[in-house]
């Protein structure tokens, strides 16, 4: 992933629908490794804009990313959209880690000595987010060095099991992180 500058320009309608497996979003995954070269860096998206955005994900989903690792999300802003994943406690991950923007945010922390975070900062949310558990406002879940600054969420969140929230739903603390 590089970097990615809406020059606020305003996505509208977008429509997604992934009825199995994980990561749905505009992006599946940013990921903020380059695999080429396997040296580490930080993926951006600034200045972007979803209305009415409709995300339907198996797991892990939100509208701009199902999954984000060592990115720098910089005002940003999804307005009048719903993020759904399946509700059915019979089947172990369906249905877990929805988000307005991401179902999971993470930075990187299996290697101690890099410091590569996720930082998101400057964003909003209005609309609903639904799904079975991990669920919140901006992302799902995060974990490891991630931060999230200055978001809002004006939305409906909903978990039919468990850990909703309206920023997060499930913070995992690893070495005085992630923070909010």
């Amino acid at each position: 992933m590089g970097k990615v500058d809406g020059k606020n320009h305003i996505v509208k309608g977008l429509r997604i629908c992934k009825e199995s497996g994980a990561n749905a979003g505009f992006f599946a995954s940013i990921n903020g490794k380059d695999v080429s070269h396997g040296d580490w860096m930080i993926g951006t998206v600034k200045n972007l804009t979803f209305d009415d955005a409709v995300v339907y994900g198996d797991h892990i989903t939100g509208v701009l990313a199902g999954t984000a690792k060592v990115v720098d999300v910089l005002n940003c802003h999804i307005t009048n959209s719903t993020v759904n994943t399946p509700v059915d406690e019979v089947y172990y991950e369906k249905g877990k880690y929805a988000g307005g923007f991401f179902g999971q945010v993470s930075g990187k922390n299996d290697q101690p000595w890099l410091y590569m975070k996720s930082n998101i900062s400057n964003c909003s949310f209005s609309g609903s987010v639904k799904g079975l558990w991990h669920v919140g406002g901006i992302a799902g879940s995060i974990s490891g060095k991630a931060a999230i600054s200055k978001c809002t969420n004006s939305g409906t969140i909903a978990a039919q099991s468990t850990n909703a929230g309206g920023i997060v739903g499930y913070m995992i603390p690893t070495d005085g992180y992630p923070s909010i």
